[in-house]
């Protein structure tokens, strides 16, 4: 089986499904398991990805940041009707959340559009930024690196990745994008679904966005 055909069938099994019911079902073990489906979907990715032919990706750059949910709504990005600018969106609103968690959870509501944000959502991103760790969503902008403790080239450009077979799922409103963290060996997905009445695009799923990511160098003890 070529790498192509084993990224389909990675895409294909749901990995959407299996992150979010680990979030649901397990207690103290939840963050491995994600984990080990995001690592296993970025590594088999990893090669077939970079190299298709059908590949393309989307770059978009950013002269300064939302810091609120209403600077965001005055982006143009934020009309939704574009996938790729609801995922770099996406990026956007969880680096806030690292800093200032109130604001970006209401970005990441507005974001989530029907989807509700749940206590498990809260408590699974406050978890993820606990222990110093809130680099975790800026390594998805350009430039930010572990070397240089995550610290991003302006202006800021978040690069979305859509493959061959992202849109195996489309006729039924779903696709599955990925993303380039300096942090890590392989692409990380985020699942998003249409709204079909109105063409905007929401985010349906963003956990593999923020495990598996390196330690910056000022928090790694062995850097």
């Amino acid at each position: 089986m070529g790498i192509l055909d084993i990224i389909k069938k990675a895409a294909k099994s749901g990995v959407s499904n299996a992150i979010s019911s680990s979030v649901s079902n397990a207690k103290g073990n939840v963050n491995q398991t994600i984990n080990h489906a995001v690592n296993d979907i970025a590594n088999k990715a990893k090669q077939g990805i970079k190299n298709a032919v059908d590949n393309r990706t989307k770059k978009f750059k950013f002269d300064k940041l939302p810091t609120t949910l209403e600077e965001m709504q005055a982006m143009p990005e934020a009309k939704l009707t574009d996938y790729n600018a609801t995922a770099a969106l996406a990026v956007i609103a969880l680096d806030v959340c690292s800093t200032n968690f109130a604001e970006g959870e209401r970005m990441l509501d507005f974001l989530n559009g029907p989807n509700t944000f749940s206590e498990s959502d809260r408590q699974f991103i406050r978890g993820q930024f606990s222990e110093g760790r809130n680099y975790i969503a800026r390594s998805y902008f350009e430039g930010a690196t572990p070397e240089n403790n995550y610290t991003p080239s302006t202006p800021y450009k978040i690069e979305v990745t859509e493959t061959k077979y992202s849109k195996e799922n489309y006729d039924d409103g779903y696709i599955t994008l990925y993303l380039e963290s300096g942090g890590a060996d392989g692409l990380r997905p985020i699942f998003l679904r249409s709204k079909k009445s109105t063409g905007e695009w929401f985010v349906n799923d963003y956990r593999g966005v923020l495990v598996s990511i390196r330690k910056s160098k000022d928090q790694d003890e062995w850097a």
